[in-house]
């Protein structure tokens, strides 16, 4: 496996980094992890904020790209739409149509005080319309696919009109604003509130169009000081970091083949291994499997295992497959 000139293998380590600490957040809720690994793996749920983050950022390269590509913006916004969706959804839909046949045939599911039922992670409103029941909130830790639908529905509008450096940074600070309402009113999770993550990834993004990376690490790094010294701003540090490492980073290679191709694999398949561990995780609960190594082990494995299969089989396939007829039906 060679070097594509066109990764950045930066990001691939990110996605990667994401991924483990969104899993190990969820291993540590039934295993004991000791030390400070144990301490970092709780703040685990940092990763999705990550995920967030690498998604703006490369949502705006990607219509970067479209858009020397297509010249109509309507043409341009559907392809993007018709992508996205492809990657997304199919091993989506496959793993809610997993939990509704296992749910069913154990006969676990609980009332929907909404009235929706599956309806609402059939049409992603299981974050906007909230449940009494957990269980129809976020089933399988699938919030966030919420979120990611609702940005890349709107991205191709945010990248015309958030065309400047200084564009990005007023979307920032406005959509921080928002979400510290939203924290406000303890309604968490939800698509409007994950925007202030997306719009640092399209900072990120024009910091580098523009050439300002450095400017924007002094920024951060004097922002992130304050934070640290005056032990506030606990919840843009992370975030803060985040971007300066898209920024500082870009443009970075492996020299060493091996952890190339690690890095390379795991974050293929990391979008598995975030839905598929946590069905995993349902199904042992359901179980009553006792918490422990023995747990760990079995969580690891078949974890890694099923999204193997998941990615080649789902993913993959569902890309191959369908990209070819798209490029083939939308003319430039």
């Amino acid at each position: 496996m060679e070097q594509n000139a066109n990764r950045e293998y930066s990001l691939d380590l990110l996605r990667v980094i994401s991924c483990m600490m969104v899993f190990g957040v969820h291993l540590g809720q039934h295993v004991t992890i000791p030390g400070s690994v144990g301490v970092f793996f709780s703040k685990g749920s940092t990763g999705v904020g990550f995920f967030f983050i690498l998604s703006g950022y490369l949502a705006f390269v990607t219509l970067e790209r479209l858009e020397t590509r297509y010249s109509s913006f309507r043409l341009m916004m559907v392809y993007f739409w018709i992508r996205k969706m492809i990657r997304i959804l199919p091993l989506y839909y496959l793993v809610i149509a997993f939990y509704f046949v296992f749910f069913s045939i154990t006969d676990s599911v609980p009332k929907d005080s909404s009235g929706l039922y599956w309806i609402k992670y059939l049409l992603f409103l299981n974050t906007s319309v909230q449940s009494d029941n957990v269980f129809w909130n976020n089933l399988g830790a699938v919030w966030s696919i919420s979120c990611f639908v609702f940005f890349y529905l709107i991205a191709p509008i945010c990248y015309k009109a958030i065309r400047k450096y200084w564009i990005s940074w007023g979307a920032v600070i406005i959509s921080y604003g928002i979400m510290k309402c939203i924290d406000d009113r303890q309604i968490y999770n939800t698509p409007i509130r994950s925007l202030f993550y997306f719009f640092l990834g399209a900072l990120a993004y024009l910091a580098v169009k523009e050439k300002k990376e450095k400017q924007i690490a002094i920024f951060l790094s004097i922002l992130l000081l304050f934070c640290v010294l005056t032990g506030g701003g606990t919840a843009i540090v992370a975030p803060c970091l985040a971007v300066m490492y898209i920024v500082v980073t870009r443009g970075v290679t492996i020299s060493n083949k091996v952890l190339f191709r690690v890095i390379n694999f795991l974050s293929m398949i990391s979008y598995s291994i975030y839905l598929d561990h946590a069905a995993v995780i349902e199904v042992m609960d359901h179980l009553k499997m006792p918490h422990g190594l023995m747990y760990g082990g079995v969580l690891i494995a078949s974890s890694f295992i099923l999204a193997v299969i998941t990615y080649n089989l789902v993913e993959k396939k569902f890309v191959d497959l369908c990209m070819g007829k798209v490029n083939g039906k939308i003319k430039r």
